[in-house]
């Protein structure tokens, strides 16, 4: 059978890297998914990703573009785009380069950094005390310093 050649199914595995680099997709089932890092992991491994349109999934994956995206418990539309996945390998190629810009542009800890440190300059003046306004101040200096960021931005 077709499906025991390509589709295996593994237990609880402490580190899975080998499996994810070794695998052709990831394929993310879960009916609510917060933010879903294992999305992201196997986007940095250049995966194409298949996951349920629920959740925070929607903001990680655009449908057709970095992943495909599927109704939670529709397990036939889940089937027909891992078949697709299978059968084109042009749009498989087209989902991989576009998963790993997303991942490494989209969610890179200079682009993190920068957003956490217009968070503290919106919130350190109005809302903290002056000990966690210290901190906040600090941290966001390290995250100038390493990511060469701008407090004018």
């Amino acid at each position: 059978d077709i499906c025991d050649e390509r589709i295996k199914i593994h237990e609880f595995v402490e580190n899975p890297y080998h499996l994810f680099k070794n695998a052709n997709e990831v394929i993310v089932c879960s009916k609510k998914e917060a933010f879903g890092r294992i999305i992201l992991e196997g986007m940095l491994l250049k995966k194409p990703v298949i996951a349920t349109n629920s959740g925070g999934i929607p903001e990680i994956i655009i449908h057709n573009y970095n992943g495909l995206l599927y109704k939670p418990r529709k397990y036939i539309e889940l089937a027909e785009m891992i078949k697709t996945l299978i059968d084109n390998t042009e749009h498989y190629k087209l989902l991989a380069k576009n998963v790993y810009e997303v991942a490494t542009n989209k969610f890179s800890n200079k682009n993190y950094s920068y957003k956490m440190l217009k968070i503290f300059k919106q919130t350190q003046t109005f809302f903290s005390p002056p000990s966690i306004w210290r901190k906040k101040l600090y941290l966001s200096k390290l995250l100038v310093k390493k990511y060469q960021l701008s407090f004018r931005d």
